[in-house]
């Protein structure tokens, strides 16, 4: 209703919400203990292209524009958080490593 009654606030409410996303990125996923530090370094750049993206947007054609943007920036995202993931061994994953064994498994039963 509200892209009906008002385009001028859909400009605003998606600025507010691309304004939002850079401190839950920047700060909230690395306090949660889900990715490393260097993610909020990292991820400023798909946030201040979307931001550019978003800001005084009114028309059609640039909300289109600015919805592209976060086509690709959903995914460019969950990318970075799976680099910047914390605690996870690479080699292993990729499986270049063996992995090791669990101590206890191998403990002949009586």
């Amino acid at each position: 209703m509200l892209c009906v009654l008002n385009p001028q606030k859909n400009a605003l409410i998606a600025v507010r919400h691309s304004l939002l996303i850079v401190p839950i990125c920047s700060m909230l996923f690395p306090l949660s203990g889900l990715t490393t530090w260097t993610f909020a370094i990292t991820s400023l750049v798909p946030n201040v292209i979307c931001i550019r993206g978003s800001w005084a947007r009114c028309g059609e054609k640039e909300a289109r524009i600015s919805f592209q943007n976060y086509l690709w920036y959903l995914p460019v995202m969950l990318v970075l958080m799976m680099v910047h993931k914390q605690r996870i061994e690479w080699g292993r994953w990729v499986g270049m490593e063996d992995e090791l064994p669990s101590y206890g498994a191998h403990i002949p039963k009586p």
